[in-house]
């Protein structure tokens, strides 16, 4: 579930065996090595030595105290690892669920461990080094040098990176956009069809609302369904679906090459070339940057984004 980019791990993997750390002292650093926060005798420690944090048992305190009104949060998770058991970490108040955990893995809020809700997690290369992964795109931003770290510290660590980063408000302003249509009405009101512009032949294709299919010799497994957040294999589900946030179209069950974003007037595929690119200019799709002819499309009507993205990177049969 949570994979990263080898060629990045190996890197940093590299430059970590590289680093000469006191034990007594643990540090999380961004990718060129500049440290970001620090755990020592209790305390949590941003870059310029402020006190954050001080963590005692599974209770984690604002600042350098330890009464009860400066409980920050609770952690509920003996090991935030455990791959089958699902921990909570809790607000101040012992009623509010922050995060859930499982896998190394942060989600907001109550129980959602759905890919809409991924925050952040932790990941360990094969010397036991530990990155800390964003959610959203699977970037490193940032890794611990330690081999060891107290679990209720790992929480403390992840809640500053998410805070820093302001992951959290990315990931409500995405959960949303893509609730805001929870019924599909929205989604269902929209129709029209895609087709190429020049040399048609059997390429076009007819958005009904609900469905995708090609307007002559429709094969089933090429046929799709959009709800507004789901975008699945009509007749043979399996394990082809993705899901839509309203910026970013991926797969839902895995990781894969074949993730979409789209901002505003862009089409592309996330870590692609130039050639994956297409804009979207009045009711004509193109390569943005390529002059290809071939590949240039016609909307009528209104059709979805990421039903648009099916069709012109070909992911119909995939």
């Amino acid at each position: 579930m949570y994979l990263i980019r080898f060629s990045i791990l190996l890197f940093l993997s590299v430059t970590l065996q590289q680093v000469v750390v006191a034990q007594e002292i643990i540090e999380v650093v961004d990718t060129s090595g500049v440290v970001i926060v620090s755990f020592d005798e209790e305390v949590v420690k941003d870059a310029d030595g402020k006190v954050l944090y001080t963590v005692k048992g599974n209770l984690i305190f604002e600042g350098k105290s330890d009464r009860q009104n400066d409980i920050e949060l609770l952690v509920e998770s003996s090991d935030i690892f455990h791959k089958k058991k699902i921990g909570k970490v809790l607000s101040e108040s012992m009623t509010e669920v922050v995060y859930t955990v499982i896998k190394g893995g942060f989600f907001l809020g109550d129980g959602n461990i759905d890919p809409l809700y991924l925050l952040a997690y932790y990941e360990k290369d094969e010397n036991d080094h530990l990155f800390i992964i964003n959610g959203a795109n699977d970037s490193v931003l940032a890794y611990i040098h330690n081999m060891t770290v107290p679990n209720a510290v790992l929480v403390a660590f992840m809640h500053t990176i998410i805070r820093a980063f302001d992951i959290d408000k990315k990931v409500i302003d995405k959960v949303k956009i893509a609730k805001s249509d929870p019924d599909g009405s929205n989604i269902a009101n929209t129709q029209g069809s895609i087709r190429r512009l020049w040399n048609t032949g059997n390429d076009v294709f007819v958005w009904d609302g609900q469905m995708l299919t090609r307007k002559w010799n429709s094969f089933d497994y090429e046929e799709w369904t959009f709800d507004g957040y789901s975008l699945r294999r009509a007749w043979y589900p399996g394990n082809e679906e993705f899901v839509w946030d309203g910026y970013v179209m991926r797969r839902r069950w895995f990781s894969s090459p074949d993730e979409f974003e789209w901002d505003g007037t862009i089409l592309r595929r996330r870590f692609g070339t130039f050639r994956e690119e297409y804009i979207i200019q009045g009711n004509i799709i193109k390569r943005y940057l390529e002059n290809n002819p071939d590949d240039e499309w016609q909307i009528d009507g209104e059709i979805p984004i990421p039903i648009i993205a099916l069709v012109v990177f070909d992911l119909l049969r995939k």
